[in-house]
């Protein structure tokens, strides 16, 4: 299932309140933070999450997050992991940075390879059995001694299947469920990532990212599909009127359900109520 694990790791190191910022911002590839000391509150795409020693956090690429310091004059040190799941951005060895989140453009957005279960961000308050592979990859990039890329790799690569075993533990519902309820309660009305992202506190980015991991289709994509299997037990079921079935389940116009319709079944409407009744007969 994981063969395509083999994470690249930009950076590896620790840092300080004082170098982080709480503005703000999104980054272009996948963040790990580890709490060695100190506490704050992390807030991830809206939503806010408490820190302390030990805490371990998963934060996908394209997300945004800012840190809030509980007590500023008190310093927190966190181990930050920069990081891809593959080598297919190899090419860019130094840290990317993040961008202040009204500078981030979707223009940006790399499709890499994301493993089950890294579809959202992660947290796990006692972690603290990470905390020597964390350890082990800082002094890798602090002393960049020979094949540090390919241990760093090896010992990530551990560590990330270590969290997946201790998350599938975990009986938290899939997030991307909710998307999915959501879309096929209100199939028949405006749907865009854009409100879902709002909705569900999400960039609308990754409302895109977690529908697509969830069902292979990008959110677009699926609720045109959602739409148009409505429209088929609607056209088999009822005696509605084709345009009546094309403003209930959503589309804007019947020549535009017609035409997704037809790329999505291979035949128009009325050809797929003609055909489903004779088979039923």
């Amino acid at each position: 299932m994981y063969s395509k694990l083999n994470p690249y790791v930009r950076i590896a190191c620790e840092v300080s309140s004082y170098n982080i910022g709480n503005e703000r911002k999104v980054g272009f590839d996948h963040r790990m933070f580890y709490v060695n000391r100190g506490e704050a509150t992390l807030d991830i795409g809206g939503r806010e999450h408490y820190m302390k020693e030990g805490t371990l956090v998963y934060i996908p690429a394209y997300t945004d997050y800012a840190f809030k310091f509980i007590d500023p004059a008190c310093e927190m040190s966190i181990t930050v992991i920069n990081f891809d799941f593959d080598s297919e951005r190899s090419d860019i060895e130094a840290s990317i940075h993040p961008v202040p989140y009204d500078e981030f453009s979707s223009e940006d957005l790399y499709e890499g390879y994301v493993p089950e279960g890294f579809a959202d961000h992660l947290l796990i308050g006692e972690a603290q059995n990470f905390a020597v592979d964390m350890q082990k990859l800082r002094i890798l990039f602090f002393n960049k001694d020979l094949y540090f890329r390919e241990l760093s790799s090896a010992i990530l690569k551990t560590l990330l299947l270590g969290i997946l075993t201790r998350t599938n533990d975990d009986t938290a519902a899939d997030p991307a469920l909710d998307i999915l309820d959501y879309i096929k309660e209100h199939y028949g009305e405006k749907l865009l990532a854009r409100d879902l992202g709002i909705k569900f506190n999400y960039h609308p980015n990754h409302v895109n990212r977690l529908v697509k991991l969830a069902t292979g289709k990008c959110f677009k994509e699926y609720v045109i599909f959602y739409r148009v299997k409505v429209a088929c037990d609607m056209l088999v079921s009822t005696s509605e009127p084709v345009t009546v079935i094309s403003e209930a389940c959503g589309f804007t116009t019947a020549s535009y359900f017609a035409e997704l319709f037809t790329r999505e079944e291979g035949v128009t409407p009325r050809e797929y109520r003609k055909r489903a009744r004779e088979s039923i007969v």
